[in-house]
């Protein structure tokens, strides 16, 4: 499954990888490091992906694309806690 955090930016899972491609850079997490995810508000909005390991990266992503990303992050919580 995948959504647009921006035109630019996508995030994808396949059910064991999340991964943001854009810019001119992926980033790669795996389900076994237990990625969580934050939806920050205000005037830039941004997505703040936490590793267990104490890792932890942020993007902005668009508003109106929210809904996606939160179903994206869902799912990926929802393997992480079966794994």
């Amino acid at each position: 499954m995948h959504a647009p955090l921006t035109d630019t930016v996508l995030m994808t899972f396949d059910g064991t990888v999340v991964e943001f491609f854009g810019y001119t850079d992926v980033h790669r997490y795996h389900v076994w490091q237990q990625p969580t995810f934050e939806f920050t508000q205000g005037r830039m909005p941004r997505l703040i992906v936490r590793l267990a390991s104490g890792g932890k990266h942020s993007l902005l992503y668009d508003r109106d694309r929210l809904e996606g990303l939160q179903a994206v992050a869902a799912e990926v919580a929802r393997v992480v806690a079966e794994a």
